[in-house]
């Protein structure tokens, strides 16, 4: 009898799927979040923050990805991303509103349902030559193209006003921004009067 020692294969190593990689970018944003709600929040922490988003940003940029943001609960930390007290931390977050829901009906409904285009609408009000009003503005602007739904939002939180503002104040980047999107809300009757 011949026995034969042959060295078993290695297991191959597969990189972590975008989903995983979102769910482990969802609990360093908790972590952060923690920190900066007990006051401990370092340059270094909005930092760290910012990266976490705007890892997922870039993991999201397919429409399956942006999904399944959500399906692992990923909506629930874009409005207290939006309240954090740093800047960019702020604007990184709008701009992932805005690629979530860019031509994705399923992305601009559930952030309806959170409820988050009243705390997009809030970013208005920052100054017209800040980087958080144009990401802002367009954040809105993909949560609102072609989603009848959200017209009626856009109405109650009666934004025509604050897209004028910033029309008059701004630079001609944003302004050229904030334009084309009230150019889209002009198509709607039910908002030509404000």
């Amino acid at each position: 009898m011949q026995v034969c020692c042959v060295d078993p294969q290695p297991q191959p190593v597969f990189p972590p799927t975008d989903v995983e990689k979102m769910k482990a970018e969802l609990i360093k944003i908790d972590i952060f979040m923690k920190i900066i709600k007990a006051g401990k929040a370092t340059s270094v922490t909005f930092k760290d923050l910012e990266a976490a988003v705007t890892v997922i940003n870039e993991i999201i940029y397919s429409v399956d990805n942006s999904n399944d943001f959500f399906k692992i609960g990923g909506f629930h930390v874009l409005i207290p991303l939006l309240s954090c007290p740093d800047n960019e931390v702020v604007a990184t977050t709008a701009e992932l509103i805005a690629d979530l829901c860019q031509n994705n009906p399923f992305c601009q409904n559930k952030a309806l349902e959170f409820n988050i285009l009243p705390e997009v609408v809030k970013l208005l009000n920052n100054p017209p030559d800040s980087k958080i009003c144009s990401k802002g503005v367009y954040a809105l602007s993909c949560l609102c193209r072609n989603n009848d739904k959200s017209i009626k939002h856009v109405k109650e939180a009666n934004i025509v006003p604050l897209l004028m503002k910033i029309l008059e104040e701004s630079d001609e980047k944003l302004r050229a921004k904030t334009a084309f999107f009230l150019s889209y809300l002009s198509n709607f009757e039910e908002l030509r009067g404000d």
